[in-house]
C-alpha cells in the first residue's frame, strides 16, 4: 500500500489518496469486499502488480 499525495477526483486538490496493489483477481475481490464493508474514508485506487 502506498500513500500518494497527488491530484485526485476531489474538490480539494491538496488531498492525497491510498494506492493498494494486488497480485490477482482473488486478492482484488477480497480487498474490494473490505473496502465495501468498511471503507477507508479517503479516495482509494487499486492497481494490479
Amino acid at each position: 500500500m502506498n500513500i500518494k499525495h497527488a491530484d485526485c477526483p476531489s474538490r480539494i486538490q491538496d488531498k492525497g489518496y491510498v494506492e493498494i496493489t494486488y497480485g490477482n483477481d482473488i486478492e482484488r475481490d477480497k480487498i474490494m469486499k473490505i473496502l465495501n464493508d468498511d471503507g477507508l474514508g479517503i479516495y482509494t485506487v487499486l492497481v494490479r502488480q
